[in-house]
C-alpha cells in the first residue's frame, strides 16, 4: 500500500466500534462575521451500510437512520484500507454515499488546517494505550511514514482525544508531535461519543 493511503486501524484494543459517519459541519460563528452558507465539502467520507454491527440511532441518536451500520474491529486489523482515487475518477461509489478522496486530497502539509471526525464507541482500552481512528500512512509495518492521526488514548476509565502528526523531514530526520486532550469520556456502555479534531 502506497504511503498515500488511508487506514482506518485499531491496535492495542479488543471490541473497538467505529463509524464514520456525517459531513463536515461549519463554525458557527457567533460574532456575525459569517460570510454566508458554509460550503466546505468533506474531502473524504465512509459508511458502513450492509455492516451486521449497530451503530448509533435514534431516538437516543436522531441524526442517524434506524439502520445506520458500524464497523467493528476486534484490533487485530484495518476496517477499511483507501488508496485513494485516480484524478478525474468519479468522486462517488456508486451508492453516492462514500466520498473518495484522490491522494493529492490527502496530504496535509505547512499552512494546510485539516479536520477528522468520527462516531466511536469504546468497550475496553487500556491505560496508556494509543488506538486509532483514522489516520494516513503507517503502512506494512512501516512506523516512519505516519503522516497524521486521529486516535484515543486510554487514561484510567476514560478515553481522551489524541492527535499526531509528522512534519517534514530535514534530511532523514522526521518530526513527530502528539497532542492528547485533558478530558475525556466513559469507556464501556452503550454510548456513542462524537470525537473530533482540527487543526490549523
Amino acid at each position: 500500500m502506497s504511503s498515500n493511503a488511508l487506514k482506518l486501524m485499531r491496535a492495542l484494543i479488543v471490541g473497538f466500534v467505529a463509524a464514520l459517519a456525517g459531513s463536515a459541519r461549519g463554525q458557527n460563528d457567533a460574532g456575525g462575521n459569517d460570510s454566508g452558507p458554509d460550503t466546505l465539502k468533506p474531502v473524504a467520507m465512509w459508511h458502513f451500510e450492509g455492516r451486521a454491527d449497530a451503530g448509533p440511532r435514534p431516538p437516543a441518536y436522531p441524526g442517524f437512520g434506524a439502520k445506520n451500520a458500524a464497523a467493528f474491529s476486534d484490533g487485530k486489523k484495518p476496517v477499511l484500507i483507501v488508496s485513494g482515487r485516480e484524478a478525474g475518477a468519479p468522486a462517488t461509489q456508486p451508492t453516492g454515499a462514500d466520498v473518495m478522496p484522490t491522494p493529492a486530497q490527502l496530504r496535509f502539509g505547512l499552512h494546510d488546517a485539516i479536520t477528522l471526525e468520527a462516531w466511536v464507541k469504546v468497550k475496553e482500552l487500556a491505560s496508556g494505550h494509543l488506538v486509532y481512528v483514522v489516520g494516513k500512512g503507517r503502512s506494512k509495518g512501516n512506523t516512519k511514514n505516519q503522516n497524521y492521526a486521529l486516535r484515543l488514548k486510554g487514561a484510567g476509565d476514560q478515553g481522551k482525544l489524541s492527535f499526531l502528526f509528522a512534519t517534514a523531514p530535514a534530511g532523514e530526520v522526521a518530526a513527530w508531535h502528539r497532542w492528547t486532550g485533558d478530558n475525556g469520556f466513559a469507556l464501556g456502555g452503550d454510548r456513542w461519543h462524537h470525537v473530533a479534531i482540527t487543526y490549523t
